[in-house]
């Protein structure tokens, strides 16, 4: 690839050469044993660059969530993926420097550096698909110290993961699916409109968590009952209710924007026929209301698009049901 040496194309050379020398460094841990204190500088520095690449992705105007490189480039994969399958005792010194730079980051006075650096620590793991995934002694236990550093910083983070949670849904998302905040609070942050719609982390920029209320929808009312699920059941069940009450208590619009007519068409692909003999879900009055009200929020947004009739038709192969059904 040619880069031409104009000013803003010689900035975007002198990045892929840091960043290539960085990925260089990175992969030598796996036959190099450097001192403790050259991997701890090395490992800041590093964890460091990474944040910054986030922020300034986040405040970049063209950037849209979801893209895996933005620019030809992804530092916190040419970074971290070789860093994780280093020699062990590299790995081991890695992992606890990250965790003291990453607590410090967190505590940041900067929220954007707080968020990026919540988000790096919450999705640690996803850098580990370069190990064998043969489930050796080796990569397991590495797992086990990825979920020990990510408890901890949690765990000594919380007051400013909790001051963070009101200003950055995403944050504020994992606490709820991690079962620190409810639904109620959640809701009282930021309202039922994003949780309509997928979301994208910044770091790393291309995975994220689906939409909570698509989620609730083909579980609850799409998929067939199974008895080893009953605890999960009971508390979408329950966040179902709450979804209903937050419906009845404040005011229509509770969605702004349109959501956008292929989101909701995947809800339908995991819903199996009615005819297989499967069972339903049992569901209550709260559940049900809450489950059709959302629906008249989908018909709302595809009324003018192709997708109207294919989602009516599909909604229309289930007869209806009993809401106090037992099994």
């Amino acid at each position: 690839m040619r880069i031409s040496t104009e000013p803003k194309n010689q900035k975007k050379l002198e990045d892929y050469q840091k960043y290539n020398i960085f990925s260089f460094i990175a992969r030598c841990f796996a036959f190099m044993i450097p001192r403790p204190e050259t991997t701890c500088k090395i490992t800041e520095s590093f964890i460091e660059e990474i944040i910054n690449w986030g922020v300034n992705l986040k405040r970049c105007k063209d950037y849209k969530p979801g893209k895996f490189w933005y620019r030809g480039i992804n530092v916190s994969e040419l970074v971290l993926v070789p860093m994780f399958i280093s020699a062990d005792v590299n790995r081991d010194r890695i992992l606890e420097y990250l965790k003291i730079t990453l607590k410090s980051k967190i505590n940041s006075k900067d929220d954007d550096e707080s968020q990026i650096s919540v988000e790096l620590c919450r999705n640690l793991i996803y850098f580990s698909h370069g190990l064998s995934h043969k489930n050796s002694e080796m990569d397991l236990n590495f797992y086990k110290m990825v979920d020990m550093v990510q408890d901890e910083v949690f765990y000594e983070c919380n007051d400013r993961i909790q001051e963070l949670c009101p200003k950055f849904f995403g944050i504020a998302l994992i606490e709820f699916l991690e079962n620190k905040i409810d639904i109620e609070e959640l809701l009282g942050m930021h309202g039922l409109e994003k949780l309509c719609y997928d979301y994208y982390f910044l770091m790393p920029p291309n995975i994220g968590y689906n939409s909570y209320i698509f989620n609730i929808v083909n579980i609850l009312y799409g998929e067939a009952y199974d008895p080893q699920r009953e605890e999960s059941y009971k508390k979408i069940r329950k966040n179902a209710c709450s979804l209903a009450k937050y419906m009845i208590q404040n005011p229509t619009p509770w969605v702004l924007n349109k959501i956008s007519p292929q989101q909701i068409d995947i809800i339908t692909i995991n819903f199996y026929t009615p005819d297989t003999g499967k069972k339903y879900i049992a569901l209550g009055n709260n559940e049900l209301f809450c489950i059709y009200i959302l629906f008249c929020m989908f018909y709302e947004s595809i009324k003018d698009s192709t997708y109207y009739e294919e989602f009516d038709k599909q909604l229309h192969k289930w007869p209806c049901r009993n809401p106090l059904r037992k099994y």
